[in-house]
């Protein structure tokens, strides 16, 4: 099996969070399973309760995926 590539998509509720833990447990998730994490997109500042289409990195996210190539596997449906 080749190497697999994803993206990875971050977001912490407000500014005063880091991002950074979900970032070093999401490389180490991937990196167990044989996953390259080739891009990230992060909201900070972004509560949960917003949704993902009116988010400013998943809506980037959405909108760079579908040119990226090679493909990373599609995301589980909404």
């Amino acid at each position: 099996m080749g190497m697999v590539l994803a993206v990875a998509y971050i977001r912490v509720s407000t500014d005063m969070q880091d991002p950074e833990n979900q970032r070093v447990y999401l490389e180490k998730w991937a990196s167990a399973r044989g996953i390259t994490i080739v891009k990230e997109f992060v909201d900070a500042g972004v509560s949960g309760a917003t949704p993902p289409w009116e988010r400013p990195a998943f809506k980037r996210l959405m909108e760079e995926v579908r040119t990226m190539d090679p493909k990373p596997p599609s995301p589980p449906s909404l």
